[in-house]
């Protein structure tokens, strides 16, 4: 026995129930949803009221992000240029240490360049010039600041009677604190060792922290393993410095 097929329902479906209905974001009729996109239109092509603002911003955001960019590739390209090389400033009352020191740092892997040896001293450039671009392509800045001159200091109170000035201690050579400056404008890694009896202000000014070590001839090892240990961990976090602004992490 067969049976034929049911035929198909002739009943169509009412126009309501064909149209999507236009909810979004609580925008139920139609041209409130023409609203709605064209507004979102303007969003993306940045023809909204503020899309100049965003734009400004987003601008600026880019520049921000290329300079830190090139600082840091400048920065890396000095770092390969000297990736263990250590600047020691001194003069010459501090040779004799300094001497120790460059073996010292020799037996650590370090190529040593001296800021009052040969290769500044018979330099065809100017002395400055020549400093500065040692300290530059440098890794690292070791400032051995040495008794050069005997200071004395006149109180405030007493510059227009005729009391005596009062001895205050040594002041190292008017190039140590030159030099420490060019480092620290390379952002350098920067330790000093000072000779014990040095006028304060030579010890407190600038402000660096612990980054002064104070020695006496007897101690120069003490000091030197001190600012050893802070150079190695500067070197090793050295390629992990460039902090993304977009995800605000290290790139490697």
């Amino acid at each position: 026995m067969s049976t034929s097929p049911k035929p198909r329902s002739s009943r169509k479906t009412p126009a309501k129930a064909r149209e999507t209905p236009a909810i979004v974001q609580g925008t139920t009729t139609k041209a409130g949803l023409g609203k709605l996109l064209n507004s979102k239109a303007k969003l993306i092509s940045g023809q909204g009221a503020d899309s100049e603002e965003r734009g400004e911003e987003e601008f600026r955001h880019q520049v921000h992000c290329r300079r830190r960019l090139v600082d840091e590739l400048r920065r890396r390209e000095l770092a390969a240029q000297g990736a263990r090389r250590i600047f020691i400033s001194y003069s010459g009352s501090g040779s004799t240490v300094v001497s120790e020191l460059r073996k010292y740092f020799e037996a650590k892997r370090f190529e040593v360049v001296l800021g009052f040896g040969t290769e500044v001293q018979t330099s065809d450039q100017y002395i400055v010039a020549k400093i500065i671009q040692l300290i530059a392509s440098s890794s690292c800045f070791l400032g051995v600041w040495t008794k050069t001159y005997t200071c004395t200091t006149v109180p405030y109170t007493t510059l227009n009677n005729n009391q005596a000035a009062v001895s205050s201690g040594s002041a190292p050579s008017v190039w140590m604190p030159f030099e420490l400056g060019i480092a620290m404008g390379f952002r350098k890694p920067a330790k000093v060792m000072f000779e014990a009896g040095m006028q304060n202000d030579f010890i407190e000014k600038p402000n660096m922290g612990d980054a002064k070590i104070e020695f006496v001839d007897a101690t120069w090892k003490g000091a030197a393993d001190k600012a050893h240990v802070y150079f190695e961990r500067q070197l090793k976090h050295q390629h992990t410095r460039w902090t993304s602004p977009i995800t605000n992490s290290d790139d490697e």
